[in-house]
């Protein structure tokens, strides 16, 4: 077994090697070979997976490595009930296995869900549900054995170690269990961390890994007046079209098999709320790279033009402080912001204003609601525009800031994740040469500039 396991490794780290010598996909061919190798990288890593847990099984169980390796080519559900008859034939006693009505996520009445939730609770303070309260003060152990029960095994007299070691080897619940808890926690700190770029984005989602194209039709043609027994002519559609993909960002991480022992999940949780972050960080990052690619002007653009251009209409011709002139011009140049025929108005409102943070409090002066005395003093932008403080533009400069329209009006900046999954997910992987258990955390991001309406920027 451990021979079979160690050339599935080596196969699999052969096409890890091809995904990163194409991982540029700069034609076709190179994304086949990437998408290909993916494919079979994936393909093979569930397959060690399915084998070190049946090696983990035969450990446990006591039915030898000949039997795992003489039955390692079936479905590991019914290796697991092969195992576990195995070991009664073995014990001259009886332990009937009820695998086909082993309980999964939602199984009487959410059981994992439950329990996943009641240790969460424990790590983010929040307060369980009804369902979930008779586990807050269950140990690990405690809910190992009770999910070995549930699933029609018993562990009478064992002690934590075992029950854990047996609820592991022998039921998927167990690492949905923690798989469940990590995801919980990573989520909350996930939507804590939400960055302020993000908010003048537009979201979107991609299928897989080619190259996403976002396509912008102009509005329909302007109606012509037809005179008597006139003829109606056909009007066409201006369009343009960006392009962009989506990445995969991984980190993995572990919970060792004498922290569920021992009952703390501390290091473990404190793993899933920073990857939370990191994840969140991370997006935030990819738009800012976005918007301040050549020297702050933005990407490149399908008309070869960076986003920021003076051609664009979106670029202050006489670059200033926050002030009511330079909101003005602001303001104006997005209202007569036109379509992709040149013609049709699109009339952006301005709704954000996105500085960095040495500019937070001009910026919250500026917009304040004053009641002056005489009329020539009034703000006219007082309560107008969305503060967006977003401090990772500091690095690129103390003094840039920007106007955004809404992005469904008009969107700029786009981030997606694959459609299936829509945002940081936490995976887990049960290792023979790993006493406990390892996780993955993934994200499945990209950024891309969709438009250069909708956007003006005031200062560098």
């Amino acid at each position: 077994m451990k021979t079979k396991i160690a050339a599935l490794r080596q196969s699999r780290g052969e096409q890890i090697a091809v995904m990163e010598s194409n991982v540029v996909c700069s034609n076709q061919a190179e994304m086949t070979a990437y998408n290909s190798a993916k494919s079979e990288a994936e393909r093979l890593g569930a397959r060690i997976t399915d084998l070190e847990a049946m090696s983990q099984v035969a450990d446990v169980l006591r039915v030898g490595e000949d039997f795992a390796a003489r039955n390692s080519d079936r479905p590991l559900a019914e290796f697991r009930t092969l195992a576990l008859n195995e070991q009664a034939t073995q014990g001259g006693h009886e332990i009937r296995s009820h695998h086909h009505t082993s309980i999964l996520r939602d199984g009487r009445d959410g059981l994992v869900n439950r329990m996943a939730e009641a240790l969460a609770c424990r790590y983010n303070g929040q307060k369980p549900s009804e369902g979930a309260r008779e586990y807050v003060n269950a140990s690990i152990a405690d809910m190992a054995r009770e999910l070995c029960t549930a699933n029609g095994l018993r562990a009478p007299g064992y002690g934590a170690d075992k029950c854990i070691e047996l609820a592991m080897a022998s039921t998927s619940d167990f690492p949905h269990l923690t798989t469940e808890v990590g995801n919980r926690i990573l989520l909350q700190a996930y939507e804590a961390a939400t960055p302020a770029i993000q908010t003048v984005a537009r979201r979107g989602s991609a299928r897989d890994f080619k190259t996403k194209s976002a396509l912008r039709i102009s509005g329909g043609p302007k109606l012509i007046k037809v005179l008597e027994s006139g003829e109606v002519t056909t009007g066409g559609r201006a369009e343009s079209k960006e392009s962009y993909r989506v990445y995969s960002f991984a980190r993995i991480f572990g919970i060792t098999r004498e922290a569920l022992i021992n009952d703390d999940l501390g290091a473990f949780t404190d793993f899933a709320r920073s990857y939370g972050i990191a994840a969140a960080n991370l997006q935030a990052q990819e738009l800012v790279d976005l918007l301040y690619g050549a020297g702050g002007l933005g990407p490149a653009m399908e008309d070869t033009k960076t986003l920021i251009h003076a051609d664009h209409g979106n670029l202050n011709s006489a670059p200033g402080v926050i002030q009511e002139n330079t909101f003005t011009a602001g303001r104006l140049a997005l209202r007569l912001s036109k379509d992709a025929d040149g013609e049709t108005l699109i009339a952006c409102d301005p709704k954000y204003l996105l500085v960095p943070a040495a500019l937070e409090s001009e910026a919250e002066k500026y917009l304040a609601m004053l009641y002056p005395a005489q009329s020539q003093n009034v703000n006219p932008f007082s309560g107008k525009l969305q503060l967006l403080v977003e401090p990772r533009l500091d690095a690129k400069s103390a003094t840039a800031w920007w106007m955004f329209a809404d992005a469904g009006q008009a969107p700029c900046l786009e981030y997606a994740f694959l459609e299936s999954a829509q945002g940081p997910q936490i995976t887990y992987e049960l290792g023979f040469e790993y006493l406990g258990q390892r996780f993955r955390c993934l994200l499945d991001y990209g950024v891309g500039c969709i438009g250069f309406r909708g956007v003006w920027k005031g200062n560098n």
